[in-house]
């Protein structure tokens, strides 16, 4: 995915001359062409959807390691502690973590929160379009986070948790938005707040390194990864070390199954 990574890859004995990057990229012209588009009619979209005027946006399977509860839960120490109007906040996805999150919502009388259900394509693009910031909670287990991808190509300053993948490489502290801990509500609830608190012309900064910062990181980046890696393996013919690797790859026959 990244420099980042690398550490990881040569642990397990991948040679540092063998490692190629452009794994986690999204379309950033297709998102950066749609948002420009929805952006005019961002205030009529958050009125059609009964949507606040400035909402923090969660994109992403409502699974445990996605650690939405805490984020919740760092969202009502938001609200206890801004002086000011509060921005809401917008939850995108489905998942088994859906009813404890509607149950938490109603049991602790937390106002402003929306449970959009699973969206995607242009729709998805019209929420990121009348965002202000991103949030990603994730616990330990998220390689990367492409929502982080999508959500900066869109222009938004974004809220990302430190294990996951993407942090160190995506985000910079005070630029483009912050990094926290995933264990700590408390830490979330002041970043939310110094995000909510920025003026507008800070806040456009971030927004606009954002989308700086994201641009390098496009399908050509992929590609180029791509080429360098079939090109060092060209000439190669490793054959297989053992009658067990063969059998291994047989029987795996390309499937994937992801968590």
């Amino acid at each position: 995915p990244a420099e980042s990574h690398v550490p990881s890859y040569t642990h397990w004995g991948v040679c540092r001359e063998r490692l190629f990057f452009g794994l986690n990229v999204v379309d950033n012209g297709s998102f950066i062409t749609d948002t420009a588009r929805s952006h005019y009619r961002a205030a009529d979209f958050r009125r059609d959807k009964g949507l606040p005027a400035k909402f923090f946006l969660g994109v992403g399977r409502q699974v445990e390691k996605k650690n939405w509860l805490m984020c919740l839960e760092a969202y009502r120490r938001y609200r206890e502690r801004t002086g000011r109007s509060p921005w809401g906040f917008v939850f995108i996805g489905d998942g088994p973590e859906h009813t404890r999150l509607r149950e938490a919502i109603a049991s602790q009388g937390i106002s402003d929160v929306h449970l959009c259900g699973a969206i995607h394509g242009d729709v998805l693009t019209s929420y990121y379009a009348a965002a202000k910031a991103l949030v990603l909670p994730s616990l330990h287990g998220e390689t990367w986070g492409l929502v982080v991808n999508e959500a900066m190509a869109c222009g938004l300053p974004v809220l990302v948790s430190g294990q996951c993948g993407c942090a160190e490489t995506l985000v910079r502290d005070g630029v483009n938005g912050w990094k926290f801990s995933p264990d700590s509500p408390l830490e979330l609830a002041k970043r939310m707040l110094q995000m909510s608190r920025l003026s507008d012309h800070a806040y456009q900064e971030m927004a606009t390194a954002s989308e700086e910062m994201i641009r390098p990181w496009d399908l050509k980046r992929f590609v180029e990864g791509a080429e360098g890696a079939i090109a060092a393996c060209r000439d190669v013919n490793r054959g297989f070390v053992s009658s067990f690797d063969r059998l291994l790859i047989s029987l795996w026959n390309g499937r994937y199954r992801p968590t």
